[in-house]
């Protein structure tokens, strides 16, 4: 299994998917404009997922500086984040490596 998640300014939505990409769950919620609330909203979906054994961790966002070596989303263009660490807090929550996160820039 895999997860997704895409983080918007007024919205994110997380998914699990099957190994053949389909969404087999997925849960939407109002983004947080606190970077912590978002984590601790985003732990709550993972938890009531049906599965927890993901094999992989993406995450789509819109950063507007990124650090991918770090894995890290500098600045963003509609929410008020600054130096979150993405990459290491996905790893956490999902149990799986996220080592090149999908970054979406927008400016």
């Amino acid at each position: 299994m895999y997860a997704g998640v895409d983080i918007g300014g007024t919205k994110v939505l997380a998914a699990v998917l099957n190994d053949k990409g389909e969404i087999i769950e997925r849960v939407k919620f109002p983004t947080p404009q606190n970077y912590d609330e978002f984590l601790a909203e985003l732990a709550k979906v993972v938890d009531n997922f049906s599965t927890h054994d993901f094999q992989a961790a993406g995450v789509g966002m819109p950063a507007t500086a990124i650090d991918r070596h770090e894995g890290t989303g500098l600045t963003f263009s509609n929410l008020p984040w600054r130096n979150v660490p993405i990459q290491h807090d996905l790893e956490q929550l999902f149990h799986c490596p996220s080592h090149y996160p999908v970054l979406s820039i927008r400016t």
